[in-house]
């Protein structure tokens, strides 16, 4: 005689994946297949969220070494401009890392599209996520390809990752939109 269990893998799984949303105040407008919430456990792991911030990190502090960089080997500019001349690193390593970022940024895109139960369209921080790496990515290519050194337009799309993920940061703007509303 076997036993059944009561409760499949699946059940149970649906059911911790909405009590932690609902402990978090989420949303539960996402899948909820097997493979999905697997997936969805995955990107609400304490691992998912360090890998996402330090790519984000890591895209605000590469403003402090690319080219042209304000760091410098002296802080006293009476000395030789020999002496205080700004560290630069050979073109393709800050580049090698941004690239690598955005490839990661456009996997955690990729998976926020493929869990979201709403469609693109009505989700409008999704939305924008799309534009603000499609952009990014374009206006990359385009800087690698001329390197052109005096414009570097892709670093505006930079703020809007830590933006995108901080759900205090989206509020923070939505409500500068509603004050600005009243006035």
């Amino acid at each position: 005689m076997t036993v059944t269990p009561l409760l499949s893998k699946h059940s149970v799984l649906r059911a911790i994946v909405y009590v932690e949303n609902a402990l978090a105040y989420k949303s539960l407008f996402h899948r909820s297949d097997f493979v999905c919430l697997k997936m969805y456990r995955f990107m609400q792991s304490l691992l998912y969220r360090i890998l996402y911030g330090t790519t984000v990190a890591i895209l605000m502090l590469l403003a402090f070494v690319e080219h042209p960089s304000s760091l410098s080997k002296s802080s006293d500019f009476t000395l030789n401009a020999n002496d205080t001349r700004s560290i630069d690193l050979p073109f393709g390593v800050t580049h090698s890392i941004e690239f690598f970022c955005i490839l990661l940024l456009i996997a955690d895109f990729s998976c926020r599209w493929y869990l979201s139960e709403l469609s693109i369209k009505r989700n409008k921080w999704l939305l924008a996520y799309a534009a603000v790496n499609a952009i990014h990515l374009l206006l990359f290519w385009m800087f690698i390809g001329t390197r052109w050194y005096s414009l570097r337009v892709y670093r505006v799309c930079r703020p809007f990752y830590m933006i995108q993920n901080s759900s205090i940061m989206k509020k923070m703007l939505k409500s500068i939109r509603w004050w600005k509303q009243l006035l």
